[in-house]
């Protein structure tokens, strides 16, 4: 019998679960179980807005940078520019989601695109977490500038990532697999006068 494939985080090669400690100051966390789907069509045309409500039961959004949420699909739908909009979601409701849009959006000036191979997610969280951010990033990571739902594209360190907040004590990062290697070192390197906490969400 052949054997199912097995899934290995970009971040495997760190051993997250064995470096867990216990630190108030910061915590990075990968989190594994997330989907990452991707909309595309304009933001001002009825159909596509209309659609994603009544159909797939998700609030596209039309404020630049503001992220809306689905009880039904436990998501999140992040704007990223006037045509696309990134949806998370558990990873055992993507599969359903994605064929249900495809379907939705069936003849319409729109797309629908699966990217969830090539993301890596990170949690960061703490008393602490923003100052480790400052010192990676030139944008101003604070509760005033960067509220809840509130999503923005930018650097940590050189390589480009998306950030958005949902909760008010956390920080949730997206980068692309091939960056997560270079990111997570960025991220140690910073947070090692705050004691870092390390860990591999896997539930």
């Amino acid at each position: 019998m052949a054997s199912l494939p097995v899934y290995e985080s970009a971040l495997e090669q760190f051993d997250l679960k064995s470096q867990q400690q216990t630190s108030e100051a910061y915590f990075a966390n990968e989190i594994r179980d997330k989907g990452f789907v991707i909309l595309r069509g304009k933001y001002d045309d009825k159909d596509f807005i209309n659609i994603a409500n009544e159909n797939l039961s998700i609030e596209i959004p039309v404020t630049p940078l503001s992220v809306n949420t689905s009880k039904i699909w436990q998501a999140q739908v992040l704007w990223q520019s006037p045509d696309e909009f990134l949806v998370i979601l558990p990873l055992s409701k993507k599969d359903a989601f994605f064929q249900k849009a495809q379907h939705a959006f069936k003849g319409i000036f729109a797309a629908v695109v699966d990217i969830s191979g090539g993301f890596v997610c990170i949690e960061l969280s703490g008393t602490r977490y923003l100052d480790v951010l400052q010192k990676v990033s030139e944008y101003e990571f604070n509760k005033h500038n960067f509220p809840m739902n509130k999503t923005v594209v930018t650097f940590l360190g050189e390589a480009l990532c998306i950030f958005l907040r949902i909760d008010p004590e956390k920080i949730l990062i997206l980068l692309r697999f091939s960056f997560a290697d270079y990111c997570w070192r960025l991220l140690e390197h910073a947070s090692r006068e705050y004691v870092s906490s390390i860990s591999n969400d896997t539930s």
